[in-house]
């Protein structure tokens, strides 16, 4: 039983030897995405948010909600202003209603010998003059409503997500004042990802564009998802390294923004 499980071990450490032999391992790479970086629509409160850093997200799904507290309080003004004015107009209707009423009683009696012209005439100029103040405060009432439509905003905001992600930094807290040159958020999208990594320049003869490698986990000898090498570096960085774009088609794949992963290329 010794013997075979000695065996056993030396058979694996051989296969070991040959499978680790057989690859190029790139020990630097990591999961990448798209970013975004989110500002705020307008001068506001934030009044709610959907988290801060690590926060998961679907696209459309609201992140955030501003609310613009000066400008709630500008629309309660000219909504009070119109209410003035929607009284004065009622006013000036009634006592347009009772100037014909006394027009009409006056052009009665003045048939009936009971009043003299010039008092029906006079009558008559107070009736206009009542018609005249009321088409004024109609034409004021339409310019108002023509200006509430074009000048009045919402009070409120939302900023929906522009893709499915995660939240790598979050700049604000709730309560918080804000224009529109607040950064809220910092954002990775998790709809596509790729991996970067860096590899030596004397394997690039061997991890051109278009080669295909295996992904691992970081600490995993076993590939198990595969990648193409759609674009390499054209230059050194300061570690003495090139970096190289790898895309991962495999849905299994994790979206882990900046998660480690291990790249494998097969001699």
């Amino acid at each position: 039983m010794i013997r075979w499980l000695v065996a056993l071990g030396l058979c694996c450490a051989l296969s070991w030897g040959i499978y680790r032999g057989s690859y190029v391992w790139i020990e630097e790479g990591r999961v990448v995405s798209s970013y975004s970086s989110v500002y705020a629509p307008r001068k506001g409160t934030l009044i709610s948010t959907i988290g801060g850093k690590g926060a998961l997200f679907s696209r459309g799904e609201v992140l955030c909600q501003i609310e613009d507290r000066r400008a709630q309080e500008e629309q309660v003004e000219v909504a009070r202003a119109g209410q003035e004015l929607d009284r004065a107009l009622s006013e000036y209707n009634r006592s347009l209603e009772k100037a014909m009423e006394s027009y009409i009683s006056c052009v009665e009696k003045e048939a009936l010998g009971l009043i003299s012209a010039e008092e029906t005439l006079e009558a008559a100029q107070k009736l206009d003059q009542h018609q005249k103040i009321l088409d004024h405060h109609e034409v004021l009432k339409k310019e108002y409503d023509i200006s509430y439509l074009t000048t009045s905003k919402e009070s409120s905001e939302i900023v929906k997500a522009p893709f499915s992600g995660v939240i790598l930094e979050s700049f604000v807290t709730e309560g918080a004042c804000l224009d529109e040159t607040t950064l809220l958020y910092r954002l990775a999208s998790v709809e596509k990802v790729w991996v970067e990594g860096a590899i030596e320049p004397s394997l690039l003869h061997q991890i051109p564009t278009g080669a295909k490698v295996w992904l691992a986990h970081a600490g995993s000898s076993c590939a198990q998802w595969e990648g193409l090498v759609e674009r390499v570096g054209s230059f050194v960085d300061d570690r003495g390294k090139v970096l190289v774009h790898i895309s991962v088609k495999d849905p299994s794949f994790p979206k882990i923004i900046h998660a480690p992963i291990r790249i494998l290329y097969r001699r």
